[in-house]
């Protein structure tokens, strides 16, 4: 029995610490500033279709735009801190599309709280953050693109988070339970 609550114990510690989070809800703000020379508006193609954001620290290529000023907001569960990371697409030169984003995070969504902002000008394409505080809930991602007209925003094709650990003790309940109810009825 004490083998077996080891490894139950062991377990549940990897389990914990390795919990994965998902995207629950989404919802976008299309507020596009600038005259896209292809017309591209909020739900229009491919690159405005929010469900082609994944929750992965690896993409896949399909993005979607947040349009210039435009905005996104997902819905994490479980809650995450610490940090994650967000993969940005950019077609063409990054000289010519020098696209910026601001990271926000609401434990309500309501309240956010600004955790960095990220350019694409050194031609980096994932970016690291941080995440401090926390348990959050939702993450939002805001466009500051600056500078070109006929652009359609910060393209985002995937984000990942780290997932607030499940103690190891409450995954560990429910064997305790069963535990203590065996003994009783031993007696």
């Amino acid at each position: 029995m004490k083998h077996l609550l080891a490894s139950a114990a062991a377990l549940a510690t990897l389990l914990g610490a390795n919990a994965g989070a998902a995207i629950v809800s989404a919802e976008a703000d299309c507020d596009i500033t600038g005259t896209n020379p292809n017309g591209i508006q909020c739900g229009t193609n491919d690159r405005r279709d929010l469900s082609n954001v994944e929750f992965s620290s690896t993409g896949d290529g399909d993005f979607f735009s947040l349009g210039l000023g435009g905005s996104a907001t997902f819905e994490v569960d479980p809650a995450f801190n610490n940090g994650g990371v967000m993969i940005e697409v950019t077609n063409g030169s990054r000289s010519n599309y020098v696209e910026t984003v601001t990271i926000a995070v609401s434990a309500d969504n309501i309240t956010f709280t600004d955790i960095g902002t990220f350019d694409n000008s050194q031609g980096l394409t994932s970016f690291s953050f941080n995440v401090p505080g926390g348990p959050f809930s939702f993450i939002r991602f805001t466009d500051e693109t600056t500078g070109i007209p006929n652009g359609d925003g910060f393209d985002i094709d995937a984000f990942s988070v780290q997932a607030v650990p499940v103690p190891a003790a409450a995954l560990l309940m429910p064997l305790g339970l069963a535990a203590l109810a065996r003994r009783k009825r031993k007696a």
